[in-house]
């Protein structure tokens, strides 16, 4: 798997879910779904310079922390294909973008 994420198209989806915690809610689990399709070009854009930010900032580093401890997994799915790219950030290292995403579901810069 490679760490750079590949070129988002239209048929690229993006999913965000947030794993871990000391309790289970299960509204706040369920995985936020960001199709392509429904972005423009600038909002497509702002997510792929978020999932290279993201790649770079994490490196690669898969450390545990605890059983309290909350992860963001992002994946990429392209179409009918297999996952392509996923990537797994703490929850304390995720970018404002991040969380606004995961927040509100909106692609964008964060505020």
């Amino acid at each position: 798997m490679t760490l750079e994420p590949p070129v988002l198209t239209a048929s690229s989806v993006v999913i965000i879910t947030r794993e871990g915690g000391l309790a289970h809610f299960p509204g706040l689990g369920r995985p936020r779904r960001i199709a392509c399709a429904d972005c423009s070009e600038v909002q497509r854009q702002a997510l792929q310079r978020l999932l290279v930010d993201m790649a770079h900032r994490c490196g690669g580093d898969r450390r545990s922390g605890g059983a309290d401890r909350r992860v963001f997994r992002i994946c990429l799915d392209e179409g009918r294909q297999a996952r392509q790219w996923t990537l797994e950030i703490a929850e304390e290292q995720a970018p404002d973008a991040l969380i606004a995403l995961w927040k509100r579901g909106e692609v964008g810069t964060s505020s």
